[in-house]
C-alpha cells in the first residue's frame, strides 16, 4: 500500500469529518438529518482509516492528527445522547412533545372516530331498533332516575373499588389499541370503530328516551379526557403500523428506532392519565354534578390535556427533547452505515 496515494484519496474525508465535528459545537440537532448521516458515514470510514494507518504507516503524522479527529467525532456522536433526564423534564416537556409529534396521524385518528360516531348517531336516529340491537340494547330505553342509580348512591369504599376497576379496564383498552399497531393497525381501527359506534348510538337513544341531561351529567366530567387518552394510545400504535407499511429510512427496523421513544412516551402518558380519568369517573362523576358543573369539569380536563400538548409541546425546550429522540434513532442507523 502506497502512503502518498492513501493520503491523497482519504484525507478529504478526514478534513470533512473535522469540519462537521467542529460545527455547531454542543448541538447535534443543528447539523440536520443529512449531515448527521454524513457524520456517521465519515466516522465509520475514518476509524477504519485510522486502523490502517496505525498498522501500515505508524510513524506518519497522520496517525496523531486522525486520532484526534476520530476521538472528537466519537464524542459528538455518542456524547450527544449520554445524559440523564429527570421525571420533571420528562413530564413537563418531553412527553407532551411526543404526543404532539403524532401530528397528522393523531388528527386522522380523532377525525376517524368523530366520523364513525356521527354516522352511528345518524343510523340510530333513522333506525333506532337495529342500532340498539347492534350494541346489545333493547327498546324502549327506560326513563332513568338518579334515585335508582346504584353507583351514584353507593358508599365511598365501593366507589374506590369502582375507580380501580374503571382505570384498569380503560388501560386494558388503550393497550389493546396500541398493540393493534403491530398488526398493521387493523385491530386498532376495529376497536376505535366499535367504541365510536357504541357512543354515537347510545347518545341518540338516551336523548330520544328523555335521558339527555342524565346521560351528560354521568359522562361529560370524565368522558372527554378519557376519549382523548384512548385516541393518543391508538395513535401510538398506528405510528408503528405506519412505520411498518411506509418505512422511509432504510428499513422498517430503522424507522421504528426513530419513533420508539415518542411512541412509548405517548402511551405512558395515556396510561398515567387514565388513572386520573378513572378516579374522576368513580369519585366525581358519581356525585351527579349539576349539568353546568359537569360540562365545565369535562371541558377543563379536556383543555388542560390538549393545552399541555399544544403549549408545552411547542415550548422553547421542545426541540431539544424531540430531536434528542430523532438523533438517538439516527445514530443507531449511522452506526450500521457501510464504510467503504
Amino acid at each position: 500500500m502506497n502512503y502518498s496515494r492513501f493520503n491523497i484519496e482519504r484525507s478529504p474525508d478526514w478534513a470533512e469529518l473535522d469540519v462537521l465535528t467542529r460545527r455547531h459545537s454542543g448541538s447535534m440537532r443543528k447539523l440536520g438529518v443529512q449531515n448527521i448521516f454524513r457524520l456517521g458515514t465519515l466516522y465509520r470510514r475514518s476509524t477504519t482509516d485510522l486502523s490502517i494507518l496505525r498498522r501500515e504507516f505508524p510513524n506518519t503524522p497522520d496517525v496523531e492528527a486522525l486520532s484526534e479527529i476520530v476521538s472528537r467525532a466519537h464524542g459528538r456522536v455518542y456524547g450527544s445522547i449520554r445524559r440523564g433526564e429527570s421525571f420533571e423534564e420528562w413530564f413537563t416537556y418531553r412527553v407532551w412533545n411526543s404526543v404532539r409529534n403524532g401530528g397528522k396521524t393523531l388528527a386522522f385518528v380523532a377525525l376517524f372516530q368523530i366520523t364513525i360516531g356521527i354516522l352511528a348517531a345518524v343510523w340510530a336516529h333513522l333506525e333506532p331498533g337495529s342500532a340498539a340491537s347492534a350494541i346489545g340494547l333493547s327498546l324502549p330505553i327506560p326513563k332513568e332516575n338518579v334515585a335508582n342509580n346504584f353507583i351514584v348512591n353507593s358508599p365511598f369504599d365501593y366507589k374506590i373499588t369502582l375507580a380501580f376497576y374503571i382505570f384498569t379496564h380503560n388501560i386494558e383498552i388503550s393497550i389493546l389499541a396500541f398493540a393493534g399497531g403491530a398488526l398493521l393497525g387493523v385491530p386498532t381501527f376495529a376497536l376505535l370503530s366499535w367504541n365510536a359506534v357504541n357512543l354515537g348510538v347510545l347518545v341518540v337513544l338516551e336523548f330520544q328516551a328523555g335521558n339527555g341531561e342524565y346521560f351528560m351529567r354521568l359522562v361529560l366530567p370524565h368522558g372527554l379526557l378519557e376519549l382523548s387518552l384512548v385516541t393518543v394510545a391508538a395513535t401510538s400504535g398506528l405510528l408503528i403500523a405506519k412505520a411498518e407499511l411506509f418505512a422511509t429510512i432504510r428499513s422498517r427496523v430503522q424507522e421504528l428506532r426513530l419513533i420508539r421513544n415518542s411512541v412509548v412516551d405517548s402511551l405512558l402518558l395515556s396510561l398515567l392519565l387514565l388513572i386520573v380519568s378513572g378516579m374522576v369517573e368513580a369519585l366525581v362523576t358519581t356525585l351527579y354534578l349539576p349539568l353546568w358543573s359537569a360540562i365545565a369539569l369535562g371541558l377543563i380536563l379536556f383543555s388542560l390535556f390538549w393545552g399541555g400538548v399544544i403549549i408545552l409541546g411547542s415550548s422553547s425546550r421542545e426541540s431539544k427533547w424531540r430531536d434528542k429522540d430523532t438523533i438517538e434513532g439516527l445514530i443507531s442507523i449511522v452506526n450500521e452505515v457501510p464504510h467503504d
